[in-house]
């Protein structure tokens, strides 16, 4: 009989995030050097998605796909440079090997951002933002409606352990030994916190303080994506933080 791998060690929500930052703070001139096409492209496409008329999230995921993939791209480059050393200069992989992981590195986390793209589009039909604002009673008019959404959020949440995949993929980690291994509730419950304490927090509190002065229109759709693509800079060093923790490696 095959024996089951061990399940993941648990890790620190605060100190992971912390750990993570010291390591873009320390790796901050290679890291400027590696995204510099993916802030490029953080540019041009907020240009283009405020020319876009009946912006929806389906369109917006479309529109995004060459952003995402030149920012997975790097955050797979970075996650090397984190857990191999790894720099243009010094390569630890032949071209083709490291080109085939990177690439499976940027098909993982693409399609995390299809996944939330289908949940938003599918709010969004089934349950207008605006319309919800104005009423929050009329959602309870539809109980189907609130079944599929509760349904698909538990998905969401679900699936957050397996954020961790571009991370694996970058680096040549089995996905099938991860994916095992990864049984865990808490594992999603932690790479929530992760993921609130290091992006969606400070966005949130950035970009409203910018609406709130009064930045609107194509200005606030850039600094969303500008930082976004730094806070998840920040996301994937806590995720390499937290592997090395949970495979009983020192941080």
């Amino acid at each position: 009989m095959r024996r089951r791998p061990p399940s993941l060690a648990p890790f620190s929500i605060l100190d992971t995030c912390r750990q993570g930052l010291l390591m873009v703070v320390a790796s901050r001139a290679l890291l400027l050097r590696l995204g510099a096409p993916a802030l490029a492209a953080a540019i041009l496409t907020s240009v283009a998605v405020t020319q876009i008329p009946e912006m929806n999230p389906l369109r917006l995921f479309l529109a995004s796909l060459p952003l995402f993939i030149l920012t997975a791209w790097f955050l797979g480059a970075a996650v090397r440079h984190w857990l191999l050393g790894e720099t243009p200069a010094n390569p630890i992989d032949p071209p083709a090997e490291r080109r085939a992981l990177l690439q499976v590195s940027v098909i993982t986390y693409i399609l995390w951002k299809a996944l939330v793209a289908v949940y938003e589009q599918t709010l969004v039909h089934l349950a207008d933002p605006e319309t919800l604002m104005a009423d929050p009673a009329r959602l309870q008019e539809q109980p189907g409606a609130q079944l599929l959404l509760m349904i698909m959020m538990g998905v969401l949440f679900w699936a957050l352990r397996f954020r961790l995949l571009p991370v694996l993929a970058a680096v040549g980690y089995p996905l099938r030994d991860y994916i095992i291994r990864a049984n865990s509730f808490m594992l999603s419950l932690r790479m929530l916190g992760l993921v609130l304490v290091c992006v969606e927090f400070p966005k949130a509190l950035i970009l409203a303080t910018l609406f709130t002065g009064g930045t609107t229109g194509v200005v606030l759709v850039t600094v969303q994506h500008i930082l976004t693509l730094i806070l998840e800079v920040w996301l994937f060093a806590a995720f390499v933080v937290a592997l090395r923790q949970m495979l009983g490696k020192a941080a």
